[in-house]
């Protein structure tokens, strides 16, 4: 007998179950929006419309003050392992000139 009504359960499970589902859930969401208050999302600019902003006013600027290239930082590449005051010329395989006549 209680195979039988394992089998009802199993098969009317979600019949029976989505009106309390359906209940919880629309009671949760109505206290959600009475807590949050404001239901709707404060808008922000699209990023086309901020592209478009950032491209005017790049244009306004004077093309003729540019930084030069002694002035501009250099970054590092995922290539440069080693850092710069490491190397030596011994580790490369190889001596200066100065080194070969002396």
């Amino acid at each position: 007998m209680w195979q039988i009504w394992y089998g009802l359960a199993r098969t009317y499970a979600p019949i029976i179950m989505w009106p309390f589902a359906a209940v919880i859930g629309f009671t949760g969401y109505q206290i959600e929006r009475a807590i949050r208050g404001d239901a709707t999302t404060p808008s922000a600019d699209s990023t086309q419309v901020a592209r478009l902003e950032r491209k005017l006013n790049e244009s306004q600027a004077d093309p003729t003050e540019v930084t030069s290239l002694k002035q501009m930082k250099q970054t590092r590449t995922m290539f440069d392992t080693v850092p710069d005051n490491k190397v030596s010329e011994s580790s490369l395989g190889f001596m200066s000139e100065d080194k070969k006549t002396a």
